[in-house]
């Protein structure tokens, strides 16, 4: 069969994106894209297990599979009848089971020592941010369908998140509030801690000021509560720390739920950009880690980054990030 009876005749597809959460929230304009290209084939997600809680209820992935073994990924790829294989990152492993398994469209990247394994090569230097991660990601379906029909939006349908219980448990009651994730478990290079202790000292100051919630993992527990000590010593306002207290789909609707979502450049800030939320964003001026590609994705995002072509995050100060507060919290 021709490659082009291949891609008509595609029914069961696979996309894979086996790393963190804010890179598999890049590749849903993708996985939206290809339900709508190939709108009665099987389409499954290998991801990892953040995301797959986060996507549990997205309607146009039909089947979420955690990657967890060399193992899995031989019975899965054996007895998985795939038509087309779609390597959003690229990985040896994945991408050797999808050529011995003989999935007859196999779509990944030309620039890997393993490249001869997809049968249809994408010439894209990521590194080099050029263009969006989202995009990165649709061309890889660009290959085989030039026009595609894509979102950048998605709600999670959260309504299995009971909100009213959520700000009851962590004591923020129905105020407005703004939410600071200030880790990034080191994917990012991150805002200094005095910056955000100094941001929040002289906000908290202000009239206008709204209330201020902190999020993060358990691991960034000792990070959050050096920031609440310092800034009830500077300002005398116990902030609220959040950290190690929710799941990903309780911190969805959380950031559904405030006002403003400010954040390096990590998984949560990508949650906030899906569900078009007002963000601020703290990035450095450097590739790869550019915000021309990982900027979140939306409609009311403002980046803030040192300039320069510099990763010197201290050089972002915080009366910056006040002016871009004060600024989104006037849109409607």
């Amino acid at each position: 069969m021709t490659m082009e009876g291949e891609i008509q005749g595609i029914s069961k597809i696979i996309i894979a994106r086996s790393d963190n959460l804010g890179d598999n929230i890049l590749t849903l304009p993708l996985l939206f894209a290809a339900r709508k290209a190939f709108p009665d084939s099987e389409i499954h997600h290998l991801t990892t297990g953040i995301p797959a809680a986060l996507f549990s209820r997205l309607p146009f992935i039909d089947r979420l599979i955690v990657k967890n073994s060399s193992g899995q990924l031989k019975q899965l790829f054996a007895e998985g009848g795939y038509d087309l294989f779609i390597a959003a990152k690229p990985e040896f492993d994945e991408a050797y089971r999808a050529f011995v398994s003989r999935v007859g469209v196999r779509v990944g990247t030309a620039y890997r020592w393993y490249s001869f394994l997809f049968n249809r090569k994408v010439k894209q230097h990521r590194r080099e941010c050029t263009y969006h991660e989202s995009e990165y990601n649709l061309n890889l379906l660009r290959a085989i369908k030039p026009e595609v029909e894509y979102r950048r939006h998605f709600d999670f349908d959260l309504s299995d998140v009971n909100i009213e219980e959520v700000l009851l448990k962590l004591s923020i009651g129905n105020n407005p509030f703004i939410l600071l994730h200030p880790g990034s478990r080191g994917s990012a290079f991150d805002l200094p801690i005095s910056n955000v202790i100094s941001f929040l000292s002289q906000y908290l100051t202000t009239d206008d000021k709204l209330k201020v919630i902190l999020t993060g993992t358990i691991e960034e527990k000792s990070t959050c509560q050096q920031i609440v000590n310092a800034v009830r010593q500077n300002t005398g306002i116990e902030l609220n720390d959040t950290s190690g207290k929710l799941n990903i789909r309780e911190l969805a609707a959380l950031i559904n739920s405030s006002e403003v979502f400010v954040s390096n450049s990590t998984g949560p800030i990508h949650i906030a950009g899906s569900l078009n939320k007002k963000v601020i964003g703290f990035y450095p001026d450097i590739v790869p880690m550019k915000p021309e590609r990982w900027k979140p994705l939306s409609d009311s995002a403002v980046i803030l980054t040192p300039g320069n072509g510099s990763s010197k995050m201290g050089l972002i100060s915080p009366d910056e990030i006040i002016k871009s507060l004060k600024l989104l919290l006037k849109l409607n």
